[in-house]
């Protein structure tokens, strides 16, 4: 009885590791929007940092925004990706626009266009890549 529960409680945990490992977060490491961006408007940086761990930083002026993002490849070969992106916590101090909203629990959908040389990225908003915001400019 007591190797039936041994051989039991040793499947109960090499199972449950398999699960956790299956939920881990997303690792981004060497994608290419993995470091530090700064977008300059009207004299005001915004500055984005994103993470391997998929992780998101934003500091606009006073407002600072952490939230979680995923992305996946549309056209790699463009430089195409779609990122999704869920704002875990908003300050709700203004932004380089002067916008006070709290942003919190949002989710936002849109297309990354990212262009080496220099690295660049800018936020899309149709397949065509004519609606953008940016260009976001990589940190060294």
């Amino acid at each position: 009885m007591k190797r039936f529960l041994i051989v039991t409680v040793a499947i109960f945990l090499s199972a449950c590791s398999t699960i956790k490992n299956k939920y881990d977060a997303p690792t981004y490491e060497g994608h290419p929007i993995v470091g530090t961006w700064i977008y300059s408007k009207n004299g005001c940086n915004e500055q984005y940092e994103f993470t391997a761990t998929g992780s998101r930083l934003v500091h606009s002026n006073q407002e600072v925004v952490k939230a979680i993002y995923e992305v996946t490849n549309v056209d790699k070969e463009r430089g195409v990706y779609l990122l999704k992106d869920t704002v875990i916590e908003d300050n709700g101090k203004p932004d380089c626009s002067g916008s006070t909203s709290d942003m919190s629990g949002d989710v936002v959908e849109v297309l990354l266009f990212i262009q080496n040389f220099p690295d660049r990225f800018s936020f899309c908003f149709n397949q065509q890549l004519t609606n953008c915001v940016g260009p976001f400019v990589k940190q060294r």
